[in-house]
């Protein structure tokens, strides 16, 4: 549970906000679960290419792996919101 805690304060902090919140480069469960997220009306929810370039109606937020984050760091929509314990995290512009 360590090597995943502030992946987890992270989602957490988003508890219950009316937004997006997307997982890049790794599988994961839990930002569905410590988000407490409901389920989405826009059927793009999910859509990962829609989430990073489209028209999102919502704020969107993503977390990567710190290994995968230079890939993320060079589009110009996200804006990196910090990193912590190997994980790096972004909003939407």
């Amino acid at each position: 549970a360590y090597s995943q805690r502030a992946a987890i304060e992270f989602f957490e902090s988003l508890e219950g906000k009316d937004v997006y919140v997307k997982v890049l480069g790794y599988k994961s469960y839990a930002h569905l679960f410590y988000t407490k997220r409901m389920p989405q009306a826009n059927p793009n929810h999910y859509n990962e290419e829609w989430l990073l370039y489209g028209d999102v109606d919502k704020p969107t937020y993503f977390i990567c792996k710190i290994m995968n984050a230079d890939a993320y760091r060079t589009l110009p929509q996200l804006e990196e919101i910090g990193s912590k314990n190997g994980f790096v995290f972004f909003k939407r512009k």
